[in-house]
């Protein structure tokens, strides 16, 4: 991947190689190279070209760095001893010089702690790129010395790197290689190059931009995630409403019957034992009919009494029984009769008469009888 590699960082993920003639109308030669990680591959090689040929090209690739390779022969060499490093265009030139702001140098290690360095006029420099000045700010090196880039450049040969396309084109143009895999391969950044100052600002920008586009793309994943995760999100919140609102029905029919459930509940509590009284009070009243005389008028049978019941006929004290039964005759006899009759009943353990008499406004013999049932009756 090319953002793994230190070229598309630095934006010289492609470089094009110009070799400017040393006489005007001479041909030039041009050469693109790509990088992608280990990996180089020829986009193009030109060994003859003449100049609207070259701005042709340059036209067709706006945005790829330039390096440019004179072919002048004003270039002067040496090989210098580290005390002469101090001053290496008078080393060089082998006089002092006062005006060495005039001229460009190129440094490239050499035997036995020394240094290889080559000299040139920049103005042998800017008459050689003159050509080139409607493209002169994509210039980011200039090299004029092939000995020092063979001494520091890979080559074609260096298993760093494979070479993809027409390398034997590349191979032909053997300065313009050496001038680009330099770039690649060693630390420009850090040595001495004519315009270093352009070079390092050229990577400073391309790194910020390259980042630029890493942080851009990364945002994109981003939202592009967080758009996904929201649609399935969507899609998941239909399918359960959809499902809820198929099941609506049964919770609607479900809920109606918890009611229905809650409210027969609630008339239970409600009735609390009253159901059960009331089926006592008519399993004894179905056996006491059976026994009543005819003259016997039955007015209230309550089953289970309560302290308040004792007292609303007349008795001070409740008692165990669990039946009060009540009633009239217009003749005591037939009073007396019914009472004998419920004695003699095999489910009656105990009978007590608390009140047996004449009621004077009536006319009628009133009686109240308090029942003790067997338990297996209770």
């Amino acid at each position: 991947m090319k953002w793994l590699d230190k070229a598309w960082w630095t934006g010289m993920e492609h470089l094009i190689g110009i070799r400017c003639p040393a006489a005007p109308g001479e041909p030039y030669r041009m050469l693109i190279l790509q990088k992608d990680q280990h990996r180089i591959r020829v986009k193009h090689s030109a060994g003859v070209i003449d100049l609207p040929g070259v701005q042709a090209l340059l036209l067709r690739h706006p945005k790829w760095p330039i390096v440019a390779v004179l072919g002048s022969d004003f270039v002067m060499e040496a090989i210098l001893a580290p005390d002469q490093m101090a001053d290496p265009v008078s080393g060089v030139l082998g006089v002092k010089i006062d005006d060495r702001d005039n001229f460009e140098y190129m440094v490239a290690p050499a035997p036995n702690g020394q240094f290889h360095v080559a000299v040139i006029r920049k103005e042998t420099v800017q008459a050689a790129i003159q050509p080139l000045d409607g493209d002169r700010e994509r210039i980011i090196h200039i090299s004029f010395a092939n000995s020092i880039l063979q001494a520091v450049a890979p080559g074609a040969g260096n298993p760093a790197f494979q070479w993809t396309g027409a390398k034997g084109q590349a191979v032909a143009n053997g300065e313009l290689q050496n001038a680009l895999t330099y770039l690649w391969s060693a630390n420009p950044e850090g040595s001495h190059l004519p315009w270093q100052g352009i070079l390092q600002n050229y990577v400073a920008i391309s790194r910020l931009r390259q980042i630029a586009v890493v942080s851009a793309a990364g945002l994109a994943v981003w939202f592009l995630t967080l758009f996904f995760l929201r649609t399935r999100l969507e899609a998941e919140k239909n399918t359960l409403e959809e499902a809820y609102a198929q099941n609506l029905p049964v919770f609607n029919a479900i809920h109606k019957l918890d009611e229905k459930i809650e409210a027969r509940e609630s008339l239970n509590a409600e009735l609390d034992g009253q159901t059960l009284r009331a089926s006592k009070a008519s399993f004894y009243l179905d056996r006491l009919a059976a026994i009543t005389p005819s003259d016997i008028r039955l007015q209230e049978l309550i089953v289970g009494p309560e302290e308040e019941d004792f007292k609303r006929q007349g008795l001070r004290e409740p008692s165990d029984h669990n039946i009060i039964l009540r009633g009239e005759s217009d003749r005591s006899a037939p009073v007396t009769t019914f009472s004998q009759a419920i004695e003699a009943t095999p489910w009656i353990q105990a009978i007590a008469i608390p009140k047996s008499e004449l009621n004077l406004q009536s006319e009628h013999y009133q009686f109240v009888f308090l029942l003790k049932t067997n338990n297996a009756m209770q």
